[in-house]
């Protein structure tokens, strides 16, 4: 019988994120084994602070503060770049790239702003960067669109459709409803477009009376509403952002 496949990860970041990929790793990896015939392994984590107090143990041997020596390793045939901004990340991105080391993202800021260098680099040194993850909270939307898995006749009832517009990132279950199935709009509906971060850290009742709150600007209760999420997650708050669109009508 044939041995299976190892792939090693070296991972750039060990906060929310990446301590989360570790964790999902660990708990989930027999399972991806036995479904895609590769097992994942962890080769080395890079973070800026080793004494960091962490949600999720990391063991200590697999920590560093080089994420050179990640990215240069050997062993390490995939980097996991899970640190956000648009400079460090750039540089780790580009070396990876350069040494044919595919990089699996989720850093929407920095595909925004040098998304056409790292997917030309890619390109010029036979290699792939994955970035499903910095699109629609990591639903998978974007090989769907790429290998033509919604026709433009299904647009508007495709089911993939609907679970975009229902839940943009967290874990299942999701939030029962669709917009342009289930809810009827009416004239001056406000709808809100928000991260995980916003929506994990309230309930529906916060919701509600903010929705009925008609007294206060949108914009001020937009701030108290992501103002109240970061307080109810902390010290481990995820991105959270929040937008606002008011229905005029067809």
């Amino acid at each position: 019988m044939p041995l299976m496949q190892q792939v090693n990860l070296g991972i750039i970041g060990a906060g929310t994120v990446g301590g989360g990929v570790y964790q999902a790793i660990q708990k989930n990896g027999g399972l991806m084994a036995c479904r895609f015939g590769v097992r994942l392994e962890i080769a080395k984590i890079a973070t800026r602070d080793l004494k960091k107090p962490r949600s999720v143990k990391i063991p200590a041997k697999l920590l560093t503060t080089d994420w050179q020596s990640v990215v240069d390793d050997p062993r390490v045939n995939i980097v996991v770049e899970l640190i956000g901004g648009t400079t460090t990340a750039r540089e780790i991105t580009l070396r990876a790239l350069r040494q044919g080391k595919p990089v699996v993202m989720a850093n929407k800021a920095l595909l925004s702003a040098h998304g056409e260098e790292l997917f030309s680099t890619a390109q010029n040194f036979g290699t792939n960067l994955y970035y499903e993850a910095s699109v629609a909270g990591g639903i998978p939307i974007i090989k769907v669109l790429r290998e033509g898995l919604i026709a433009e006749s299904e647009m508007r009832s495709h089911p993939m459709r609907n679970f975009v517009e229902c839940c943009l990132g967290g874990d299942v279950p999701l939030p029962d409803m669709s917009v342009t199935a289930r809810i009827k709009l009416e004239p001056d509906d406000v709808l809100l477009v928000c991260t995980d971060g916003l929506w994990s850290g309230l309930d529906d009742s916060d919701f509600g009376s903010a929705s009925r709150d008609e007294r206060t600007p949108l914009d001020t209760m937009l701030r108290s509403l992501a103002e109240r999420a970061v307080a109810n997650n902390a010290p481990h708050s995820d991105n959270t952002s929040v937008a606002a669109a008011r229905w005029r009508g067809p």
